[in-house]
């Protein structure tokens, strides 16, 4: 090969890779798009975040469930740093639930109030609370709330509340967060009227916690209020300043209907760690691909409402 052809060769080699070069970088690859942040119980969150929540499981029992199912169970309410429980129905279940829940990490307690709560033995059941304990410790132990007696419109004398509510107290062991818990199961019965009636009830047995305790004005209503979001039955309690329900219309908070009977509500004026976020755990649609039927039998017609608080620095009441 001649010299000139020999040069015209060199260059060659050297100008094609410099203009490749200035053409990645005038014309980059588009980059992938980052993936969608994961549901907010399922993200990251740092160690002063606590999920306090309520579920209504079905018949909760040694005898309705089996292992695995109390191991499904577990991997739902793992996500939540202290739960409220209604429907249950025993005093062994919370042992072997809380022994799944800490094969899934953590450190777990469960307890429960010493005797159930209900007018008759159809109606009666337990109040339980399972918590991180690695997180949380128990600053009063559970309680069956004074019965509070109520009248029907339309009808004379007063009622006896079905199933007095229950209540425990918490506290981060820093100190820097405490707060109690009320949970209630409203009757179902065969009259509407009676649901709205304890419904309306809850008023008073709200100022009662709220006033045995003036140090700890951080109190969060949970339970099966067997009414939807906006029923006229809410309004009472509604009425105390800065009360908030954080329940919301859609999604179902049952696994099968549209009903949104399961809810929270507390004073926004006291609990100011509320971060705002709620929600509701659609494990029927998640773990159970929409089969209804099997995520009610193993599992429970109902599903999980939660909200996130955010613990302080330090305790503000």
């Amino acid at each position: 090969m001649d010299r000139g052809k020999r040069r015209w060769l060199v260059g060659l080699l050297i100008v094609v890779p410099a203009a490749l070069g200035l053409a990645a970088i005038l014309w980059p690859r588009p980059k992938t798009p980052p993936p969608p942040p994961p549901p907010p119980l399922l993200r990251p969150r740092s160690t002063p975040e606590l999920v306090v929540g309520f579920w209504n499981i079905r018949d909760f029992s040694i005898a309705s469930r089996s292992r695995a199912e109390l191991a499904a169970i577990a991997r739902i309410a793992h996500k939540i740093d202290c739960l409220a429980i209604c429907e249950l129905n025993d005093t062994q279940v919370l042992k072997p639930f809380t022994e799944e829940l800490a094969a899934l990490g953590g450190e777990w307690e469960g307890i429960q109030t010493a005797s159930k709560s209900g007018n008759t033995p159809r109606t009666s059941e337990y109040y339980g609370f399972v918590f991180r304990s690695d997180k949380l410790r128990i600053r009063a132990p559970p309680r069956i709330l004074p019965e509070v007696t109520y009248s029907v419109p339309g009808e004379t004398g007063v009622h006896r509340f079905d199933r007095d509510p229950g209540t425990c107290s918490f506290a981060t062991h820093d100190g820097h967060f405490d707060f109690t818990l009320v949970v209630v199961h409203i009757t179902w019965g065969t009259k509407v009227a009676y649901r709205r009636a304890e419904v309306r009830a809850l008023r008073s047995y709200f100022l009662q916690v709220e006033a045995a305790d003036p140090g700890d004005r951080d109190i969060l209503l949970g339970g099966d209020f067997n009414r939807d979001v906006g029923d006229e039955s809410f309004d009472e309690l509604l009425s105390i300043p800065s009360m908030v329900d954080t329940t919301d219309p859609a999604p179902p908070t049952v696994v099968r209907g549209t009903s949104t009977y399961d809810h929270i509500l507390f004073r926004r004026q006291y609990v100011t760690e509320y971060t705002g976020m709620h929600g509701v755990e659609r494990f029927d649609e998640t773990d159970f691909g929409g089969d209804d039927a099997r995520a009610r039998t193993a599992v429970s017609d109902h599903r999980p409402v939660w909200v996130l608080l955010r613990v302080p620095d330090q305790d503000d009441d």
